[in-house]
């Protein structure tokens, strides 16, 4: 559901003064052009189209603010790459991205129809885009949240305490800190 942000950067002059990239290619890539030509939305978005994976994380690293309107994925990988390279996030309050954004760690918008979605994704972008430091609390958090649960060595310790809850019985872990 990329539109929902294209959409939010039509309505916003405040968005229209910063930049826009959707990576990736899909068959909304034609209703995204038509968007952004229906809006004048040339100079302020760039629809990058499929890449590599390194040149995604070069992206992400370059980039402030991450908006994943998605409902459709709900392992939230991205969402985590996101965190990991200290991005602030905004997604919709559902599923697994809801999950990792938490309290402190990004925004969460409500589930909504196609224009509330837009409308709620607008907000919270400007509020993000007028508020550096707010950013960088958020991305800061998410960060630290990714690299603290999420990486190689913490998903390691995490399979440990499992294997020793199974086979010597201690105290159940906790799987989702």
């Amino acid at each position: 559901m990329p539109e929902v942000v294209v959409r939010a950067f039509a309505n916003s002059p405040i968005l229209q003064n910063h930049k826009l990239q959707i990576i990736g290619e899909g068959p909304e890539r034609e209703v995204l052009e038509k968007i952004i030509a229906e809006h004048h939305l040339e100079n302020c978005t760039e629809l990058v189209g499929k890449v590599d994976q390194a040149r995604v994380g070069e992206l992400m690293k370059q980039a402030n603010i991450f908006a994943f309107p998605s409902i459709r994925e709900l392992g939230a990988g991205v969402v985590l790459e996101a965190m990991a390279c200290g991005m602030a996030c905004v997604v919709v309050d559902y599923g697994g991205p809801a999950t990792l954004i938490g309290q402190g760690r990004g925004i969460k918008v409500p589930m909504a129809d196609l224009g509330n979605l837009v409308i709620s994704f607008q907000h919270a972008l400007e509020e993000l885009v007028v508020n550096p430091l707010l950013v960088e609390k958020l991305a800061l958090a998410a960060h630290n949240h990714a690299l603290k649960y999420y990486s190689w060595p913490a998903k390691a310790q995490k399979t440990l305490e499992v294997y020793s809850w199974i086979t010597e019985h201690t105290e159940k872990p906790n799987f989702w800190e």
